[in-house]
Formats: C-alpha cells, sequence, structure tokens
C-alpha cells in the first residue's frame, strides 16, 4: 500500500512511511504476543533507521515485549534509549512515549513508585503539550496498574475508571481492555467478587475482538483467582448451612 503514495504527497509528511509501517507492524505483532515475527522487523529498523521520529517507536515496542516476558535488562535499556531520543530531539511526542517506556520499565523491575511518578510526567506532559495524546488511555491505565502494583488502590480504581471513560470515548479498545483488567483487579481486592467478574467479562470480550494477547496473562491470571475467591466464597457458606443445620439438630 505505501506504494501507491506519490512523492508529492511523501514530502508533506514528516517521516519515511515505508520505515514507519515496518515500525508500526512490528508494534502490532508484540501487541498481537507474537513477538518473535516482530523481532525481525524491529531489529532492521534498529539496523537502518535513523530518524528519532520512527526509531524510538522501536523502543517502545520493545519495552511492551520485556514487560510481557518479564525482561528487566530489555526494558531498561529501551527505556533509557527512548529518553536518550527525546532529551536529543527535544520532540514532545518523543518525550511523552520515552517517559511512557521509563514508567513500563520501572514496572518491569518492581520500581512501582518511580513507575507511577514517571507514568504522570508523561500523562501531565502529553496534555500540557498537546502531544501523544492519542495514546492518553494506554497512559491511564498503565498509571492505574503502577498505583495497583504500588498498594495505592483508591488512585489506581480513578485512573482505570477515567481509562475507561476515555478509552470508550475514542473507541480505543485494547487500552480499554487493560484498564477494565486492572479495574477488576481492584474491586477484586476489595470484596466486590461480582463486579470484578463483571468486568472480566468485558475484558476477554476486549481481548478477542482486539486479539490483544499480551494481556491474555493478566487475563488468566485474574481468573484464576476470582475463581479461587468464588470458590472460598462457596466453602463458606456451606460451612455456615451445616453448622445451622447442625445446632437445629441438637
Amino acid at each position: 500500500m505505501a506504494g501507491v503514495i506519490s512523492a508529492a504527497d511523501r514530502r508533506l509528511l514528516p517521516f519515511d512511511v515505508d520505515r514507519w509501517l515496518a515500525v508500526m507492524r512490528g508494534q502490532i505483532l508484540v501487541l498481537l504476543g507474537r513477538f518473535d515475527e516482530a523481532r525481525p522487523f524491529l531489529d532492521r529498523m534498529l539496523q537502518i533507521d535513523t530518524d528519532p521520529m520512527t526509531h524510538h517507536l522501536v523502543s517502545v515496542a520493545y519495552t511492551d515485549m520485556a514487560w510481557a516476558t518479564a525482561d528487566r535488562a530489555l526494558a531498561d535499556f529501551h527505556a533509557e534509549r527512548a529518553m536518550g531520543m527525546a532529551a536529543a530531539t527535544g520532540s514532545p511526542y518523543v518525550r511523552v512515549n520515552a517517559l511512557a517506556c521509563r514508567g513500563v520499565s520501572h514496572m518491569v523491575a518492581g520500581r512501582f513508585e518511580a513507575a507511577v511518578d514517571d507514568l504522570e510526567k508523561a500523562l501531565n506532559f502529553a496534555r500540557q503539550r498537546k502531544a501523544g495524546l492519542e495514546g492518553e488511555a494506554r497512559l491511564l491505565a498503565d498509571l492505574a496498574n503502577a498505583h495497583r502494583l504500588n498498594g495505592n488502590f483508591v488512585n489506581a480504581r480513578r485512573f482505570a475508571v477515567e481509562a475507561i471513560e476515555v478509552a470508550s470515548a475514542r473507541a480505543a479498545r485494547v487500552p480499554q481492555c487493560l484498564a477494565r483488567i486492572v479495574h477488576a483487579e481492584v474491586l477484586l481486592g476489595a470484596g466486590d467478587t461480582e463486579r470484578a467478574r463483571l468486568e472480566l467479562q468485558t475484558a476477554r470480550a476486549l481481548l478477542e475482538e482486539t486479539g490483544a494477547r499480551l494481556y491474555e496473562p493478566m487475563v488468566r491470571d485474574l481468573a484464576s483467582r476470582l475463581e479461587e475467591d468464588i470458590g472460598s466464597g462457596r466453602d463458606a457458606a456451606a460451612q455456615l448451612a451445616r453448622l445451622r443445620n447442625d445446632s437445629s439438630c441438637a
């Protein structure tokens, strides 16, 4: 499809279309959980691309892959690489994505307070400069998750709900999937099993609709713990019923 773009149209764009499409393909494959297929596209861009507007997106994709595979070294390397490009270019767009990358890398390493700090900076800077706001729902969802991991469930719920609202308004189904997973986690932690189950159902539907297998392990883990919680509730109810029955017989 890139071949049909005229030379005149290409001159209007601030980036190389072919390289941008290659990076987007790599990012989509990461999102789909097809990491082995994504690497050749991303690695090729690392070797041939020098335009920071597309080049930093390789690190965005690799940071997501590192998050999914719990690869701390890979996450830190690409987060710092993106931050270096942000400093070198002064681009607000690159800075938003670089801060988001570093926030995710902090989560991979268990530095949850630092993750909250960088993701808040990314969100505030994006809104202030009106740069990278197409990723606002994802930023909110990641920030909600960072707050959850840091033990601040009030803020986790607040940002998860906001992420769902923003994602729903913009039909951004992938970040909405993540936000609903985080919201379900917070609800389950608060003992609201029924609402957590409903959120999980919605997250599962979004995952199937989008193919965002990047988040499948989170859904699977949450479903397992939710079933255990429901099972424990059933066991407790059955035990109470037996106690009542024994008392009445006595």
